[in-house]
């Protein structure tokens, strides 16, 4: 179980009003943070893991397949990282059922206010980007909420690589 704990801003896009409380995640990377980040490059939602502050960038559309798109480029993303299938499987197993709830910790959500900074920065620099691109080139950077650390050292650390 997981939850995709959102802003006020990204809940109202959801048309979700209350979305209560929620259980434990259960999964290495534990819950996941997400906001709608609008550019003129174009609007997108910014996820980070609650643990590691891995990034996932997502294009605003359809949010109607969010969850679904999320998965898909977390798995993308555990691939370009050399996440093991047996790993990527067992976390996205874990991920089942997922919830919305509100965000709780001002770290993470700090963490995503770096990334979108950084984000609306580099968008215009490096217009032939892909979402992977951008989630792989912020998860470079050092947080200082992870001891400057990057998202993908502390990934491979809570997955055991």
């Amino acid at each position: 179980m997981i939850t995709l704990r959102c802003t006020l801003k990204l809940l109202k896009k959801l048309r979700i009003e209350d979305p209560g409380e929620t259980n434990k995640p259960t999964t290495s990377l534990g819950d996941w943070y997400a906001n709608i980040l609008f550019t003129r490059q174009g609007h997108f939602i910014l996820c980070a893991s609650e643990k590691s502050l891995l990034p996932i960038v997502l294009s605003a559309r359809d949010l109607d397949t969010l969850v679904t798109r999320f998965r898909e480029q977390l798995i993308d993303v555990f691939i370009y990282l050399g996440v093991p299938n047996k790993s990527v499987e067992n976390e996205i197993r874990q991920m089942s059922p997922f919830a919305f709830g509100r965000t709780k910790s001002k770290v993470v959500l700090g963490s995503l206010n770096d990334f979108a900074y950084n984000l609306r920065y580099m968008l215009p620099l490096h217009d032939s980007y892909s979402l992977i691109d951008w989630s792989l080139n912020l998860a470079e950077m050092p947080c200082g909420p992870l001891k400057y650390r990057t998202p993908i050292q502390v990934t491979h650390e809570l997955l055991g690589l």
